[in-house]
């Protein structure tokens, strides 16, 4: 049996994508390889998957955005890496780049997925204009010296693959795309009920936002969106389900006609009540959420970044508005709440969308074969 060691700055009990994506693998390749999953120690309870060791490692006082910041012990990094034969690495915080360099030298298998462009990731988070193009340059230098280091880069898509390549990246790549349980993920009959089990006025319509308040996500774009649409619809109101950076959450909280209920284990629920899910970001590579938001039959309204405008047909199974463009999201959210028709068809069709292209089972077996064949 294969041993693997997961390198990661995100993991449970944190919620952020790249912890969910991470739990989601994890716990459907257990019983086929050897894992150990090395992560910084967050507070709060750690679920249990059988026949994983996790080794986590005390938070430092840095912080990046809203991720706390692991204090890596390379000592006992090395002692877990010299035990196994591969290292992925999900990310390139302390964890991710200590794990990269020691893996290099003991000349270890070194595998990574790329959950984001990490040069549009970290300029996005500043807000001045010199600074971000600073920033993204430098950006770039750097993780093209890190990424040439692997062995195979795992992508998203094969267009982040591409993106990869255009900047001399030049390790071969192989896309594997994420997944949705849309087991789980399933639309309700009744709107108005599901509002109600999470303190929701039943004859309002909402729209939401679940995920991580990064300053990437551009998420003044969606308040402002949403004050100039409610103008003409009284009884809309906003839902924001995840946390993050301060300036964002103060932002939402005790604002009249929003709803904001922090992160959660279980986002089902919290889906299934919107009439309207819409993602602002200013980049991406797939969004999980919006995925499990179309699995979940609500209507999606989204920026065309990353591999999103690879799934999304305008007006076909989701709407585009373009990045920072308040007033276009205001009209789309205007759109979807007088033509039940169209909201209907966006249902359908984002289930359907789903239930043909992404799946959990796909990308373990895309993962099994990968490493099978290492």
């Amino acid at each position: 049996m294969k041993k693997i060691l997961i390198a990661t700055d995100n993991f449970y009990p944190r919620i952020d994508g790249i912890s969910r994506f991470l739990y989601e693998i994890i716990s459907r390749i257990n019983n086929d390889f050897e894992i150990t999953v090395v992560c910084p120690w967050f507070s709060g309870i750690l679920p249990e998957i059988e026949h994983v060791k996790v080794v986590r490692m005390p938070l430092s006082s840095r912080t990046a955005g809203d991720l706390p910041l692991a204090k890596v012990d390379k000592s006992l990094l090395k002692e877990y890496i010299r035990k196994n034969t591969i290292v992925w690495c999900q990310t390139i915080g302390p964890v991710g780049q200590a794990a990269i360099r020691i893996a290099r030298n003991m000349d270890k298998i070194l595998v990574s997925y790329n959950h984001s462009i990490e040069w549009e990731l970290f300029s996005h988070s500043i807000s001045s204009q010199r600074l971000r193009w600073i920033t993204m340059f430098a950006t770039k230098i750097y993780m093209r010296w890190l990424y040439n280091k692997f062995d195979l880069l795992l992508t998203p898509s094969i267009e982040i693959g591409e993106i990869l390549l255009k900047n001399k990246i030049r390790v071969p790549f192989k896309p594997v795309y994420l997944g949705v349980d849309s087991e789980k993920f399933i639309p309700v009959k009744d709107k108005m009920k599901a509002k109600e089990a999470i303190g929701i006025e039943r004859n309002c319509f909402v729209i939401g936002y679940c995920g991580r308040l990064g300053r990437e996500k551009d998420l003044k774009t969606l308040y402002r969106g949403f004050l100039r649409a409610k103008r003409d619809i009284p009884n809309l109101r906003l839902m924001i389900v995840g946390s993050g950076v301060q300036e964002y959450e103060d932002l939402f909280k005790g604002k009249k006609g929003m709803y904001f209920m922090g992160s959660q284990n279980n986002v089902i629920p919290y889906l299934q009540a919107m009439d309207a899910f819409v993602l602002t970001s200013k980049t991406e590579t797939t969004s999980l959420a919006t995925l499990e938001a179309m699995s979940v039959g609500v209507p999606v309204l989204v920026t065309p970044v990353g591999h999103i405008v690879e799934y999304i047909s305008d007006k076909k199974n989701g709407l585009l508005f373009p990045v920072g463009d308040a007033y276009a999201l205001s009209r789309l959210i205007k759109l979807v709440y007088e033509d039940m028709n169209l909201r209907d068809k966006l249902s359908g069709n984002a289930r359907k969308t789903i239930l043909e292209m992404y799946s959990w089972d796909k990308t373990v077996k895309d993962i099994k074969e990968v490493f099978d064949n290492l």
